[in-house]
């Protein structure tokens, strides 16, 4: 039996940064034109509030904000070339939804390996540029 530690948890964390007026959105480097919000999965044994502070601070550098947990849960089927990473058979993750509004826009701090632009647009930008139809739902809530 396949120890399932030894792949990528099934679950994650999407983290919306905003502030009255705009929306951060990244673009992944290991993906032509995907841009989204702060994401990532949650380490076995780790909290989802964890994983969004660590996310959100290793991909933007943004860290001293208050986070919010929406409660929301969505389930969506994972990319292809990204199912390699999971346990066998593994064909769907868990979202979890977290908010963070911060007073204005600020200099991002990117990690090159994982992202390779940021972008700070309205949110009606943000919403057509995001490629997941969960990002388009979180930022469409704001």
């Amino acid at each position: 039996m396949v120890d399932p530690r030894h792949h990528k948890r099934p679950e994650s964390v999407m983290v919306v940064v905003y502030t009255d007026d705009a929306v951060l959105i990244i673009k992944r480097a290991d993906h032509k034109n995907f841009w989204q919000s702060v994401t990532g999965s949650l380490e076995w044994g780790e909290q989802a509030m964890d994983t969004a502070k660590r996310e959100l601070a290793e991909e933007t550098g943004i860290s001293g904000y208050p986070i919010i947990d929406t409660g929301i849960r969505r389930s969506y089927d994972i990319l292809k070339e990204w199912r390699h990473k999971f346990a066998p058979g593994t064909l769907r993750n868990q979202e979890n939804l977290f908010l963070c509004k911060i007073p204005e826009q600020v200099e991002v701090t990117l990690d090159p390996n994982e992202h390779t632009e940021y972008e700070w647009l309205s949110h009606e930008d943000a919403m057509k540029k995001v490629f997941s139809w969960t990002n388009k739902l979180a930022i469409q809530m704001l």
